[in-house]
């Protein structure tokens, strides 16, 4: 089984690119962790690291997937990067880097509930980001690079 760990700051167009492009590449199957956090309630800023790994522990063990699994929004910082890639010990694990490059995003065009964290939650990205590449570079976890522009989504 491979396993794409999909990271980025939010609102940088992770879903998009999941939808529009990887979906259309390869069979694939996706896990929008947000959504199942959403749906049980959650509407904080970050997940605790173990409630994240056990969450993707228990849908590893209990849904049928594709040979190849997406974790849409995997991680965000460093501990649940190291509680994430422990649950994923033994699987074939890479790491797209989505890095938004766009001139201008409006933050209000995706109307969900939870929308009035995004500056807390691109704080969050912005404080750990540079730790977390280098941590995973650490760990020789294969990263590949995409930039969401205005042109559209360029890969590295």
């Amino acid at each position: 089984m491979k396993i794409i760990c999909l990271v980025g700051q939010c609102y940088s167009g992770k879903s998009h690119f999941i939808e529009h492009y990887l979906k259309r590449m390869f069979p694939c199957s996706v896990i929008h962790l947000g959504e199942h956090f959403r749906q049980k309630g959650f509407d904080g800023v970050r997940v605790d690291s173990e409630v994240l790994a056990n969450m993707i522990k228990h849908l590893l063990e209990t849904e049928h997937f594709e040979d190849t699994i997406i974790l849409d929004n995997a991680f965000k910082d460093v501990e649940q990067a190291d509680a994430v890639l422990k649950e994923l010990d033994g699987q074939n694990v890479s790491v797209m880097w989505l890095c938004d490059k766009r001139s201008y995003v409006d933050f209000k065009k995706r109307g969900r509930n939870d929308d009035t964290n995004i500056e807390q939650k691109r704080k969050l990205w912005e404080d750990n980001s540079d730790a977390l590449y280098q941590y995973l570079i650490d760990r020789k976890v294969d990263i590949i690079k995409v930039y969401n522009t205005d042109d559209g989504f360029l890969l590295e």
